[in-house]
């Protein structure tokens, strides 16, 4: 709960209820440029946000942010989790 609270909290203070920069956050987070979100790459943005975590508590917040199940955070459903 903590770690969901966290990453909105601190996504929401460097986007500024801004829609563009929320775009480019998550295109600042998409390495491989797939349009998508790894698990590899949410938890680089974890750790970039300052966020003290245990790894496995990673994959189950992916897991949730992750609505259709596809195996990466799409930017519908990282905007939707952000601004749910």
């Amino acid at each position: 709960q903590h770690l969901h609270t966290e990453v909105k909290s601190r996504v929401l203070q460097l986007a500024r209820n801004d829609p563009a920069l929320l775009k480019k956050i998550f295109n600042d987070f998409d390495l491989n440029g797939s349009d998508s979100l790894t698990i590899d790459e949410m938890t680089n943005l974890i750790t970039k946000l300052r966020i003290s975590v245990e790894r496995k508590f990673i994959y189950p917040f992916f897991k949730i942010v992750d609505a259709n199940n596809s195996g990466a955070i799409e930017y519908e459903e990282f905007e939707g989790y952000i601004l749910s």
